[in-house]
């Protein structure tokens, strides 16, 4: 129900402008029919499929639709490279614990840069999520990073 009221919401108000955006939605939401029923009516409603990016762990049923997806977090939980092939996002959120490390620890600095360097090979765009300092948006700029979200940019906003 939660879920039902937040899409519809959403959908409401980005189709009052010309903004892209993009919601997480689980993976019980993407395997529930009814849910994904709901979302294709939203989408139908409120037309705003072309800027729409659902932020998603796994799912096959969700790619019909005609909107983009991200992989989030990716580097925890489920999603991996194979993974990425059978999805074809088009974006990937690289997961923020590994980003917030790369300064500091240099695993998560190879991790974050052979992620990098994946996703490029394959045209994913990349979007590093805790950007927390300066130290880290400069290891990511030379890292090749171009999307990138976090408090070094703002702090969480909310319109209402």
């Amino acid at each position: 129900m939660l879920t039902k009221i937040m899409i519809e919401k959403s959908f409401e108000y980005f189709s009052k402008n010309d903004y892209d955006f993009s919601l997480n939605i689980s993976i019980l939401d993407v395997q529930n029919e009814a849910t994904v029923a709901y979302i294709k009516q939203m989408i139908d409603r409120y037309d705003i499929e072309d800027r729409l990016l659902f932020e998603i762990l796994e799912s096959e049923d969700m790619r019909n639709l005609g909107v983009k997806f991200a992989i989030d977090d990716f580097g925890s939980g489920y999603a991996n490279f194979g993974f990425l092939l059978k999805m074809s996002p088009k974006y990937l959120k690289i997961d923020g614990d590994l980003v917030k490390e790369i300064t500091k620890n240099e695993k998560s600095y190879n991790i974050v840069k052979t992620i990098i360097s994946f996703s490029k090979q394959i045209d994913l765009i990349v979007i590093a999520e805790f950007v927390e300092n300066k130290e880290i948006k400069k290891v990511l700029d030379d890292l090749g990073v171009i999307y990138m979200q976090g408090y070094y940019f703002s702090i969480p906003q909310v319109d209402v």
